[in-house]
């Protein structure tokens, strides 16, 4: 570090030659305690730091010129920075002005480059791994000087394949982010995405745990492995410290061994509203026990392909405030089979609980979602709160078959049992995955099956309809328009159309 006795006011008139040579032999610490001294060095250290071509942030990163974010007029000071590679990074962190941000984003997966010939200005590479443990330690340094922040979202999920453990310095780096975003207790909502940390050799365990966050309110944890001791217990510890109202846990690890859910019974979150979590191993009865003291949840997402192997109905006494659920078919139909139970369930979102592509999946696999699918919309007839149904629907002939017979074999004439779900107002159709087209004779036998349900006023086709041409979109349309006479509102893929009008207008939406 720079002295503190060192003539400042020399320093400050140095010519811009000399000041260059300085500022190239310094590392950020230094730089950022001589820039703010005068908006001159700023200036000069930018200049150096960035070149030109890169003065401006992309749309992507900050919409404000690097001097703008060093000096900028009380409107324009930024409240949300995304960060997407080294240079931003750096440049931030020199920001007099940085302080103020409420909301951070960093995207390490990739870094930003120069397009080569021919491919547009969002070409990027993948930032190696050096990189990530460089751009770590800074991201350190930055949240040091960012006490207020409120809301961060870390991302590493493309970069760090093998882990945050196999990098020098990362399990350390890791500590001092974490560490960092508690000093100012101001941070409400953290997200933590590609987070592998891996246990570590026995000689290299003298990293302290961070200390527990106990101001968050939302708490989201992405394909993230927590196996390193001081992080699972970090993570348990910021859990239950603190008033968390969210909590996600997406395809998670706090384990070699054990399952993600022997978790569930160390945590203890009485303020507790919404709760997503995904992984291929969850079991009903840990979940159930973690329903039982989660009796606040409002909102539940459970993704899962486990069976479930209790014979027992669900308790009609659990979840009394839940009103949106999101689950496989089998798991749907086991909570709302007694029409006692989640007296105020209002959506329903039947997800096929496979991550993949059901062309991958044997067709007896897609065959029973299937089964479970007709199922659940059988048991849902006697919920007259329930009012908004989403769905997934697999392409090809396993769409057709089920569209036209049903669970049958064809033998006898289908069941239609959407017929009964007349309190059933808006139905959203997705395609398991998104990445098919229905065919002409699918989109028919959708039209005939939109038209079982005796009360919907707003249906959106959100996929399965991007092959579409405009001319077959405009009849697909008539046609559903012509036999769902109570329809209000159509939308194919990311439009909507109102009945009577021409106004189209761009639909934003979620893939479940």
């Amino acid at each position: 570090m720079i002295s503190t006795t060192a003539n400042w006011a020399t320093i400050v008139d140095l010519p811009n030659e000399i000041l260059h040579e300085i500022f190239r032999s310094m590392d950020d610490d230094d730089l950022f305690a001589m820039l703010l001294l005068s908006k001159r060095l700023h200036n000069i250290a930018f200049e150096i730091l960035v070149p030109q071509k890169r003065r401006r942030i992309r749309p992507q990163a900050v919409a404000y010129t690097f001097t703008e974010i060093c000096h900028p007029p009380p409107q324009l000071i930024p409240s949300h920075l995304i960060i997407t590679d080294m240079r931003v990074l750096r440049a931030l962190r020199l920001s007099i002005s940085i302080h103020q941000v409420g909301s951070l984003s960093v995207v390490a997966g990739f870094v930003t480059t120069a397009p080569p010939a021919g491919l547009d200005s969002n070409y990027t590479v993948p930032m190696v791994l050096t990189d990530v443990s460089r751009f770590m330690r800074g991201l350190a340094r930055l949240c040091r000087r960012i006490p207020q922040v409120q809301t961060v979202d870390i991302d590493f999920m493309s970069s760090l394949s093998s882990g945050l453990a196999s990098l020098p310095g990362g399990t350390a780096a890791a500590a001092e982010i974490l560490t960092a975003i508690s000093i100012g207790h101001a941070c409400i909502s953290l997200k933590l995405g590609g987070w592998q940390i891996e246990a570590r050799p026995e000689a290299n365990l003298k990293i302290p745990m961070p200390p527990p966050l106990t101001t968050l309110l939302v708490l989201n944890l992405s394909l993230t492995e927590l196996i390193d001791p001081v992080f699972r217990a970090w993570a348990i510890g910021t859990i239950n410290a603190s008033r968390l109202t969210e909590l996600v846990l997406n395809r998670v690890k706090f384990s070699v061994t054990s399952p993600t859910v022997d978790v569930l019974r160390l945590l203890d979150v009485p303020s507790l509203i919404t709760f997503r979590i995904i992984s291929p191993d969850v079991n009903f009865d840990d979940l159930l026990v973690f329903m039982r003291h989660h009796h606040r949840i409002q909102k539940l997402s459970v993704i899962t392909i486990e069976p479930i192997t209790s014979p027992e109905a669900f308790p009609e006494e659990l979840l009394p405030n839940l009103s949106d659920l999101t689950a496989p078919p089998h798991y749907v139909s086991h909570l709302v089979k007694s029409p006692k139970s989640l007296a105020r369930l209002h959506s329903i979102t039947i997800h096929p609980g496979h991550e993949w592509d059901h062309h991958q999946l044997a067709s007896t696999v897609v065959d029973r979602h299937l089964q479970d699918l007709e199922d659940c919309l059988d048991y849902m007839s006697c919920r007259e709160k329930l009012a908004t149904l989403a769905i997934c629907l697999p392409t090809g002939a396993h769409a057709e078959n089920w569209l036209q017979h049903g669970r049958g074999d064809g033998s006898k004439p289908r069941k239609d049992v959407e017929a009964n779900l007349v309190h059933i107002t808006s139905l959203d159709i997705h395609d398991w995955c998104g990445f098919q087209a229905f065919s002409p004779a699918a989109c028919k036998l959708l039209v005939r099956w939109l038209a079982l349900f005796p009360s919907l006023q707003s249906v959106r086709i959100l996929d399965g309809v991007r092959h579409m041409t405009s001319i077959q979109r405009s009849a697909f349309e008539s046609e559903i328009w012509e036999h769902c006479p109570q329809l209000n509102s159509l939308g194919i893929g990311w439009h909507v159309k109102e009945r009577g009008k021409s106004l189209f207008v761009v639909l934003s939406f979620s893939v479940i």
